[in-house]
């Protein structure tokens, strides 16, 4: 008992650094986007297709993360969950934040945000889950290996079908943490189209070009 609860801080000092670490590198990246003028504001269509394609990322990214959140029971590294999405992919929840990160790097309109604010979540992701991997081989043993050996990393192998279980054990509150962060992630687009008026309105300056 004293060892689990002890892994349970552990767990939650990491989700709490990881957290931290995350919106650090978010208000990094704003702040840069703040005093930019990306240079697809100057193609109205090209700016709007990014706008409109990272829009839907982000709320795809969060819908499966909110779905995956279902599955986890709030039990994440306890229990190994290999039902639903996570019979497809072992990460459900870091790809549905992989998918909404990009999609607010797109809607900077700015090659460059998006592809710092991708590198950085899935270089930071991909050494998580390498943690991850280690404790739950560590902690289920021959299930988890041979589970890492059917279910991809990252995403379904081409053909794969969604089944699903006849019930599942929710933790309501895990589910709407799951929501309550993607709408978080959500307000990044109007917020970027706040600071593209600003930039228009000459409320901010554009000291560089930012492709």
């Amino acid at each position: 008992m004293a060892e689990d609860n002890a892994a349970g801080q552990v767990q939650v000092e990491l989700l709490r650094k990881r957290g931290d670490h995350t919106r650090l590198f978010g208000l990094t990246v704003f702040i840069v986007f703040l005093f930019a003028a990306p240079v697809s504001a100057q193609h109205v269509a090209l700016e709007r297709m990014m706008v409109a394609l990272g829009n839907l990322l982000i709320v795809g990214g969060g819908l499966i993360r909110v779905y995956a959140a279902l599955f986890i029971g709030g039990w994440k590294n306890q229990r190994l969950a290999a039902v639903g999405p996570y019979a497809m992919t072992r990460n459900p929840l870091y790809v549905g934040s992989l998918f909404a990160t990009l999609g607010v790097g797109l809607v900077t309109g700015s090659f460059t945000l998006t592809a710092l604010l991708f590198g950085f979540i899935m270089a930071y992701y991909s050494r998580t889950v390498a943690r991850e991997e280690a404790y739950l081989e560590q902690q289920f043993g021959a299930e988890y290996l041979a589970y890492q050996a059917s279910v991809p990393r990252w995403l379904p192998r081409a053909g794969a079908r969604l089944v699903l279980p006849a019930d599942v054990t929710v933790k309501p509150r895990y589910v709407l943490n799951g929501i309550r962060d993607i709408t978080l992630i959500i307000l990044a687009y109007p917020l970027c189209e706040l600071v593209r008026v600003a930039h228009l309105s000459g409320w901010l300056p554009g000291l560089y070009r930012l492709w």
